[in-house]
């Protein structure tokens, strides 16, 4: 439903990574390849919020041009740093953010105050404000008492009353005429007003009596400068309270996100929101604060490839999800019983395999492989097709009888080291399999994990289990355990790894492969 993106600014203390004078075409590059693709994915009706500053900001707008053709976008002005950075002309307090929805319809939420306004239901002046510019809305309020008790229908257009008129039963009949006996309207036209009922209230002055609306729900502003938005106090210093150290520059104000994401969420407090430029992490903070306050269910998927994943965003979401409030590294309070039911119950976080870890574990076949070399022709895909198939990294479908000891040799830090791979994890992914439940069962001291879920419309179960060395007997004891189980029931597809004798049951090694290695279409 949601995409929030905070990415690097390209600003004197954040410049990326570029070659000679070609500073902000490499900028253009890295935002155009990650956006062309977060374009496509998710629902038709998903709204991106990209937060930017005047660096880049009029060419973030012509990508967006390019690749959200059907789209309205907006600019909306956050007032950051009310002290503001000095520069050569100006001093900058505000930077950016694009919010990019549909063209048709509405998609933007209001903004709600916590203190109500008084405003008029009555319109105060101009041409518009007349009887005559909208007929159904000049109709009675009846009250009695100073309360409201009922509306009447719109009146004739021969009907002209004065702003109070007495009825019998100590009831009153309020119009919408001003002191100058102008008749004007009420903002709301009759088939609405007993939407609002709860809203309006009664005045007096000078012995007239009036009515007013409560209001505390707003359009959108494109000028945020409310206090809250102001980043050294919501970003930086809420942060170091969190972690107990001021460990990460330039954090977003929390508030400045969480009002963003209910924006643009309103209308579905289930969604999905994703910051692939994750930073500090708060965006998973706003959305974990927002359903503590609005009771949703909304979810967020964050991507990190900094080393402050594990210093700052990982730790930071633990410690909110248990608590709201920090102060030195150290909760201020418990959560309430309705803060902790609205709290994550589990956050799952996986590293994906890099580039370098990939070709760190490509192995060859020393035989078939240095022979090879000695062809002119001999091509490194060929290769990595053939001699190198059995390599970790290309998935070694041998290997999958241990489905639950698969390595691959990890480089950190300056040193190699073996790490588990999250084999079932992983093709959960390459299925596209929305899991909904993962459980573990024993055959003595066999371990089964079997995963739940669907795709589209079909019910798909998914089962894991240690087959090396395993014998016919060891088969059919398989085969009894699962249909005692009824770990298939329901099931409109099952997948397992290694050999099985389960009826109806598919060897998950060619998807898992074919998956691996076929482009699939976002």
């Amino acid at each position: 439903k949601c995409v929030y993106i905070d990415p690097p600014y390209n600003a004197k203390f954040s410049e990326v990574l570029y070659k000679n004078e070609y500073k902000h075409s490499s900028w253009i590059s890295m935002m155009f390849d990650r956006l062309f693709v977060s374009s496509k994915i998710g629902k038709k009706q998903h709204i991106h919020v990209i937060a930017i500053d005047e660096n880049e900001q009029e060419r973030l707008g012509a990508i967006i041009d390019l690749l959200f053709p059907n789209f309205d976008k907006t600019l909306v002005t956050v007032v950051h740093n009310p002290g503001g950075i000095q520069g050569s002309n100006f001093s900058y307090c505000n930077e950016f953010a694009y919010f990019i929805f549909p063209s048709i319809g509405v998609h933007i939420g209001t903004k709600i105050i916590e203190d109500a306004n008084e405003v008029s239901l009555r319109d105060w002046g101009g041409d518009e404000s007349t009887r005559e510019s909208a007929r159904n809305c000049f109709y009675p309020i009846f009250i009695k008492k100073n309360n409201i008790i009922g509306f009447g229908e719109v009146c004739q257009d021969n009907f002209h009353p004065k702003a109070n008129e007495n009825l019998s039963g100590g009831i009153i009949a309020i119009y919408p005429i001003d002191s100058n006996g102008i008749e004007r309207k009420w903002r709301n036209a009759r088939n609405t007003i007993e939407s609002i009922r709860d809203a309006l209230k009664i005045k007096e002055k000078d012995g007239v009596k009036y009515v007013i609306r409560l209001k505390n729900e707003y359009r959108q502003k494109t000028v945020w400068d409310d206090t809250k938005y102001n980043s050294n106090v919501y970003g930086s210093k809420l942060l170091g309270d969190i972690l107990g150290e001021k460990i990460f520059a330039f954090p977003k104000s929390l508030y400045t996100v969480k009002d963003s994401i209910a924006a643009s969420t309103f209308s579905e407090d289930n969604a999905l929101i994703l910051d692939y430029f994750a930073g500090s992490g708060t965006t998973g903070h706003a959305t974990i604060n927002l359903n503590r306050e609005d009771g949703g269910n909304r979810k967020f998927i964050l991507t990190e490839m900094a080393h402050y994943f594990d210093t700052v965003l990982l730790p930071r979401v633990k410690k909110v999800s248990f608590s709201p409030e920090w102060k030195d590294g150290k909760p201020k309070r418990m959560a309430t019983k309705e803060e902790a039911e609205r709290s994550p119950r589990i956050v799952k976080y996986i590293r994906l395999e890099s580039y370098e870890d990939a070709l760190n574990n490509i192995q060859f076949d020393d035989a078939s492989g240095q022979a090879g070399l000695k062809f002119d022709d001999y091509l490194l895909k060929y290769m990595l097709h053939w001699e190198a198939r059995k390599s970790e990294t290309l998935l070694n479908v041998e290997k999958l009888v241990s489905p639950f000891s698969y390595t691959l040799h990890i480089h950190r830090d300056g040193q190699t080291a073996k790490k588990n791979v999250d084999i079932p994890e992983t093709f959960n992914y390459l299925l596209g399999l929305n899991v909904k439940t993962r459980q573990a069962v024993y055959d003595k001291e066999r371990r089964y994990l079997v995963y739940r879920g669907r795709i589209d419309h079909r019910e798909i179960t998914v089962i894991w289990r240690e087959t090396d060395g395993w014998t016919k007997a060891d088969l059919e004891q398989d085969k009894k355990f699962v249909a005692s189980q009824k770990l298939t029931e329901g099931a409109d597809e099952v997948f397992v790894n290694g050999d099985s004798f389960i009826p109806g049951a598919k060897s998950l090694e060619p998807v898992f492969k074919a998956r691996m290695f076929t482009e699939a279409g976002i």
